[in-house]
């Protein structure tokens, strides 16, 4: 095992609530699944400022400032959330269990190629996977898994997820920008906010790596700027 996947397995471990996942009643979700009257009305009902889907992209200490986004949301969330955080291969299955384990009110899993993602569900980009849109299918996008080169070195790159879904969803977009090294997901940021979408950034003050978040917004590509603890109630407020 690799000191990256080690690294990612023991900032898990040491967040708490998760010593084990026996502890964690098993719960039963109700199902996502809606006909097809009900998704063509919702996309004759998109009209511009209309948020429609939430990306999140974020590398180092990313698990942490996202589990407290998920558990900020609660339940019955409106949007699909793709989400694409720099893991190596081997953590990444183990991360999303822990993110479905930890984050009780919405469901999270691995992105899998082809899917139709729904509202109320997070995607997880896998590891050594570009996570991108598609296409929309009756108003939801449809995932696909890219083995493209990396970017700068990054796959997933949160770029790739962050300008596919400026192409698709232009201002209907939301994305959130957290704590990482480098500058990943800055120019995303920059796409989505030129399309008309609204970006958030994760302040300084609450970053494990004032990286990637800095780099969007020396870029004027933060919309709004925001300590982690804040950054749920914002998102809520906007699709509520």
């Amino acid at each position: 095992m690799s000191d990256k996947v080690k690294s990612l397995l023991a900032e898990l471990k040491q967040s708490q609530g998760i010593s084990s996942s026996k502890d964690i009643p098993k719960r039963v979700r109700p199902s996502l699944s809606r006909d097809k009257k009900e998704k063509e009305s919702d996309e004759k009902e998109v009209t511009s400022g209309t948020y429609t889907i939430l990306c999140i992209g974020a590398s180092t200490g990313g698990p942490s400032a996202v589990q407290t986004v998920l558990q900020g949301l609660g339940k019955n969330f409106p949007l699909p959330v793709l989400y694409a955080q720099h893991l190596d291969v081997g953590a990444d299955e183990k991360m999303a269990k822990w993110f479905d384990d930890t984050c009780p009110d919405i469901c999270v899993s691995l992105a899998k190629d082809g899917e139709v993602a729904e509202p109320g569900h997070v995607y997880l980009a896998p590891a050594e996977k570009h996570l991108v849109i598609d296409r929309i299918k009756n108003g939801l996008p449809v995932l696909h898994l890219s083995d493209e080169a990396p970017e700068r070195f990054l796959r997933p790159a949160v770029n790739k997820l962050f300008r596919s879904a400026a192409k698709f969803y232009k201002d209907n977009c939301l994305a959130i920008l957290m704590t990482g090294m480098g500058a990943d997901g800055a120019e995303g940021c920059k796409e989505i906010v030129d399309a008309g979408g609204y970006t958030i950034c994760e302040d300084k003050s609450t970053c494990k790596v004032f990286g990637m978040p800095a780099a969007a917004i020396a870029m004027n590509a933060a919309s709004k700027v925001l300590p982690r603890g804040e950054v749920a109630p914002a998102i809520l407020r906007m699709v509520k």
